[in-house]
């Protein structure tokens, strides 16, 4: 894959050169309607590519604070971004994407709920790596293949693995927390104590290379609209046992939690 994507990335640089010199090879007609024609359908076939690309592979972003973003581009038009700091504690923010061309350049653009706040990342390739230019250094992001997403044996195993109840008590049984994996993609999760009971719900999937269980926590109307996300890494599963490692984030419930990812073992029950 990655010799297939260097060769796109020298056909990517080569039209995007083009655009800057405006070196086109015209027809012999010198039509100036058949040229704009080339150049659109030249833009409409990067474009596809790199959708192409984008999907087919998982991508991460190393930065100087030894934190690292993984990207799981998505066919249906989402994108979500775990993100995994020093310490070790992963968070995951989803936004949509789409590629699109404005004065000849090839863009990436991400808008991101709830306040649809929307991101205009021009793109050009450095060999394998992807460059994400914005409007000044600090916001360029270089991302780079890490693996391909060939695994769906994989990922169909682990999560036949995580389908079912889940369950942690604490010594007293005064603290509970429960995991509902529905077959149809969604979650139901609980937990609390004598004084305070939380639940929320959602829809689950498995990350692309098999490691995270993505949550997207709905709200509790009846559009069933994504409100927050979250991400739980899998340290192991099997038939009886299930072990996480994630952070709890509930809104209006941040003092009770650790700041820290923690790690869990939950038993199924049947």
């Amino acid at each position: 894959m990655l010799k297939s994507f260097f060769s796109f990335a020298v056909v990517l640089m080569s039209i995007h050169f083009g655009f800057a010199t405006g070196n086109f090879n015209t027809p012999t007609t010198n039509s100036h309607s058949e040229t704009t024609v080339t150049k659109k359908m030249s833009l409409n076939a990067t474009i596809a590519q790199l959708e192409t690309h984008l999907i087919a592979g998982n991508w991460t972003e190393n930065k100087n604070d030894h934190t690292h973003t993984d990207y799981h581009f998505h066919d249906y038009g989402m994108v979500d971004m775990i993100t995994t700091k020093a310490n070790g504690t992963t968070t995951m923010n989803s936004a949509l994407w789409t590629i699109e061309s404005h004065e000849e350049q090839v863009y990436l653009v991400l808008t991101q709920p709830p306040a649809n706040d929307i991101t205009f990342h021009e793109i050009s390739m450095s060999g394998d790596d992807m460059i994400l230019s914005g409007k000044s250094n600090l916001d360029t992001k270089v991302l780079m293949p890490t693996a391909i997403k060939n695994n769906a044996g994989v990922i169909k195993k682990v999560k036949k693995s995580v389908t079912g109840t889940w369950k942690i008590e604490a010594p007293s049984n005064e603290n509970y927390m429960k995991y509902y994996f529905h077959e149809n993609g969604t979650f139901s999760f609980s937990m609390g104590n004598k004084s305070v009971n939380i639940s929320e719900e959602g829809v689950w999937e498995i990350s692309s290379d098999g490691k995270y269980i993505m949550f997207y926590i709905t709200n509790n109307d009846k559009e069933q609209v994504t409100s927050r996300t979250s991400v739980a890494r899998i340290i192991s599963a099997s038939d009886d046992t299930l072990r996480l490692e994630k952070t709890i984030t509930i809104p209006d419930f941040e003092n009770m939690f650790s700041k820290e990812n923690q790690k869990f073992t939950l038993k199924r029950t049947r």
